[in-house]
């Protein structure tokens, strides 16, 4: 999860970058597989969470983003 996470925030600042943008907020989002089935054949419990954190500046470098993106990870699964 937290390298999917990196991979993906490392995408978005460099097309951030790009744009000549930065960001002021981040929102992680979490979510089950909705048509994972469980053994038994029932659709498996499902599981969504998502934060929104306010940056203190507006940023578009990856490793500013970094420690809130999993701070905020953290706060919504516990590992």
């Amino acid at each position: 999860i937290v390298q999917g996470l990196t991979t993906h925030l490392a995408r978005a600042t460099h097309k951030l970058r790009k744009q000549h943008s930065a960001a002021g907020t981040l929102t992680v989002v979490l979510h089950t597989n909705r048509f994972r089935r469980s053994p038994n054949g029932e659709l498996a419990k499902q599981y969504y969470g998502s934060r929104t954190v306010q940056l203190p500046h507006p940023t578009s470098s990856n490793v500013e983003l970094i420690p809130y993106a999993l701070t905020t990870l953290k706060s919504i699964y516990q590992f």
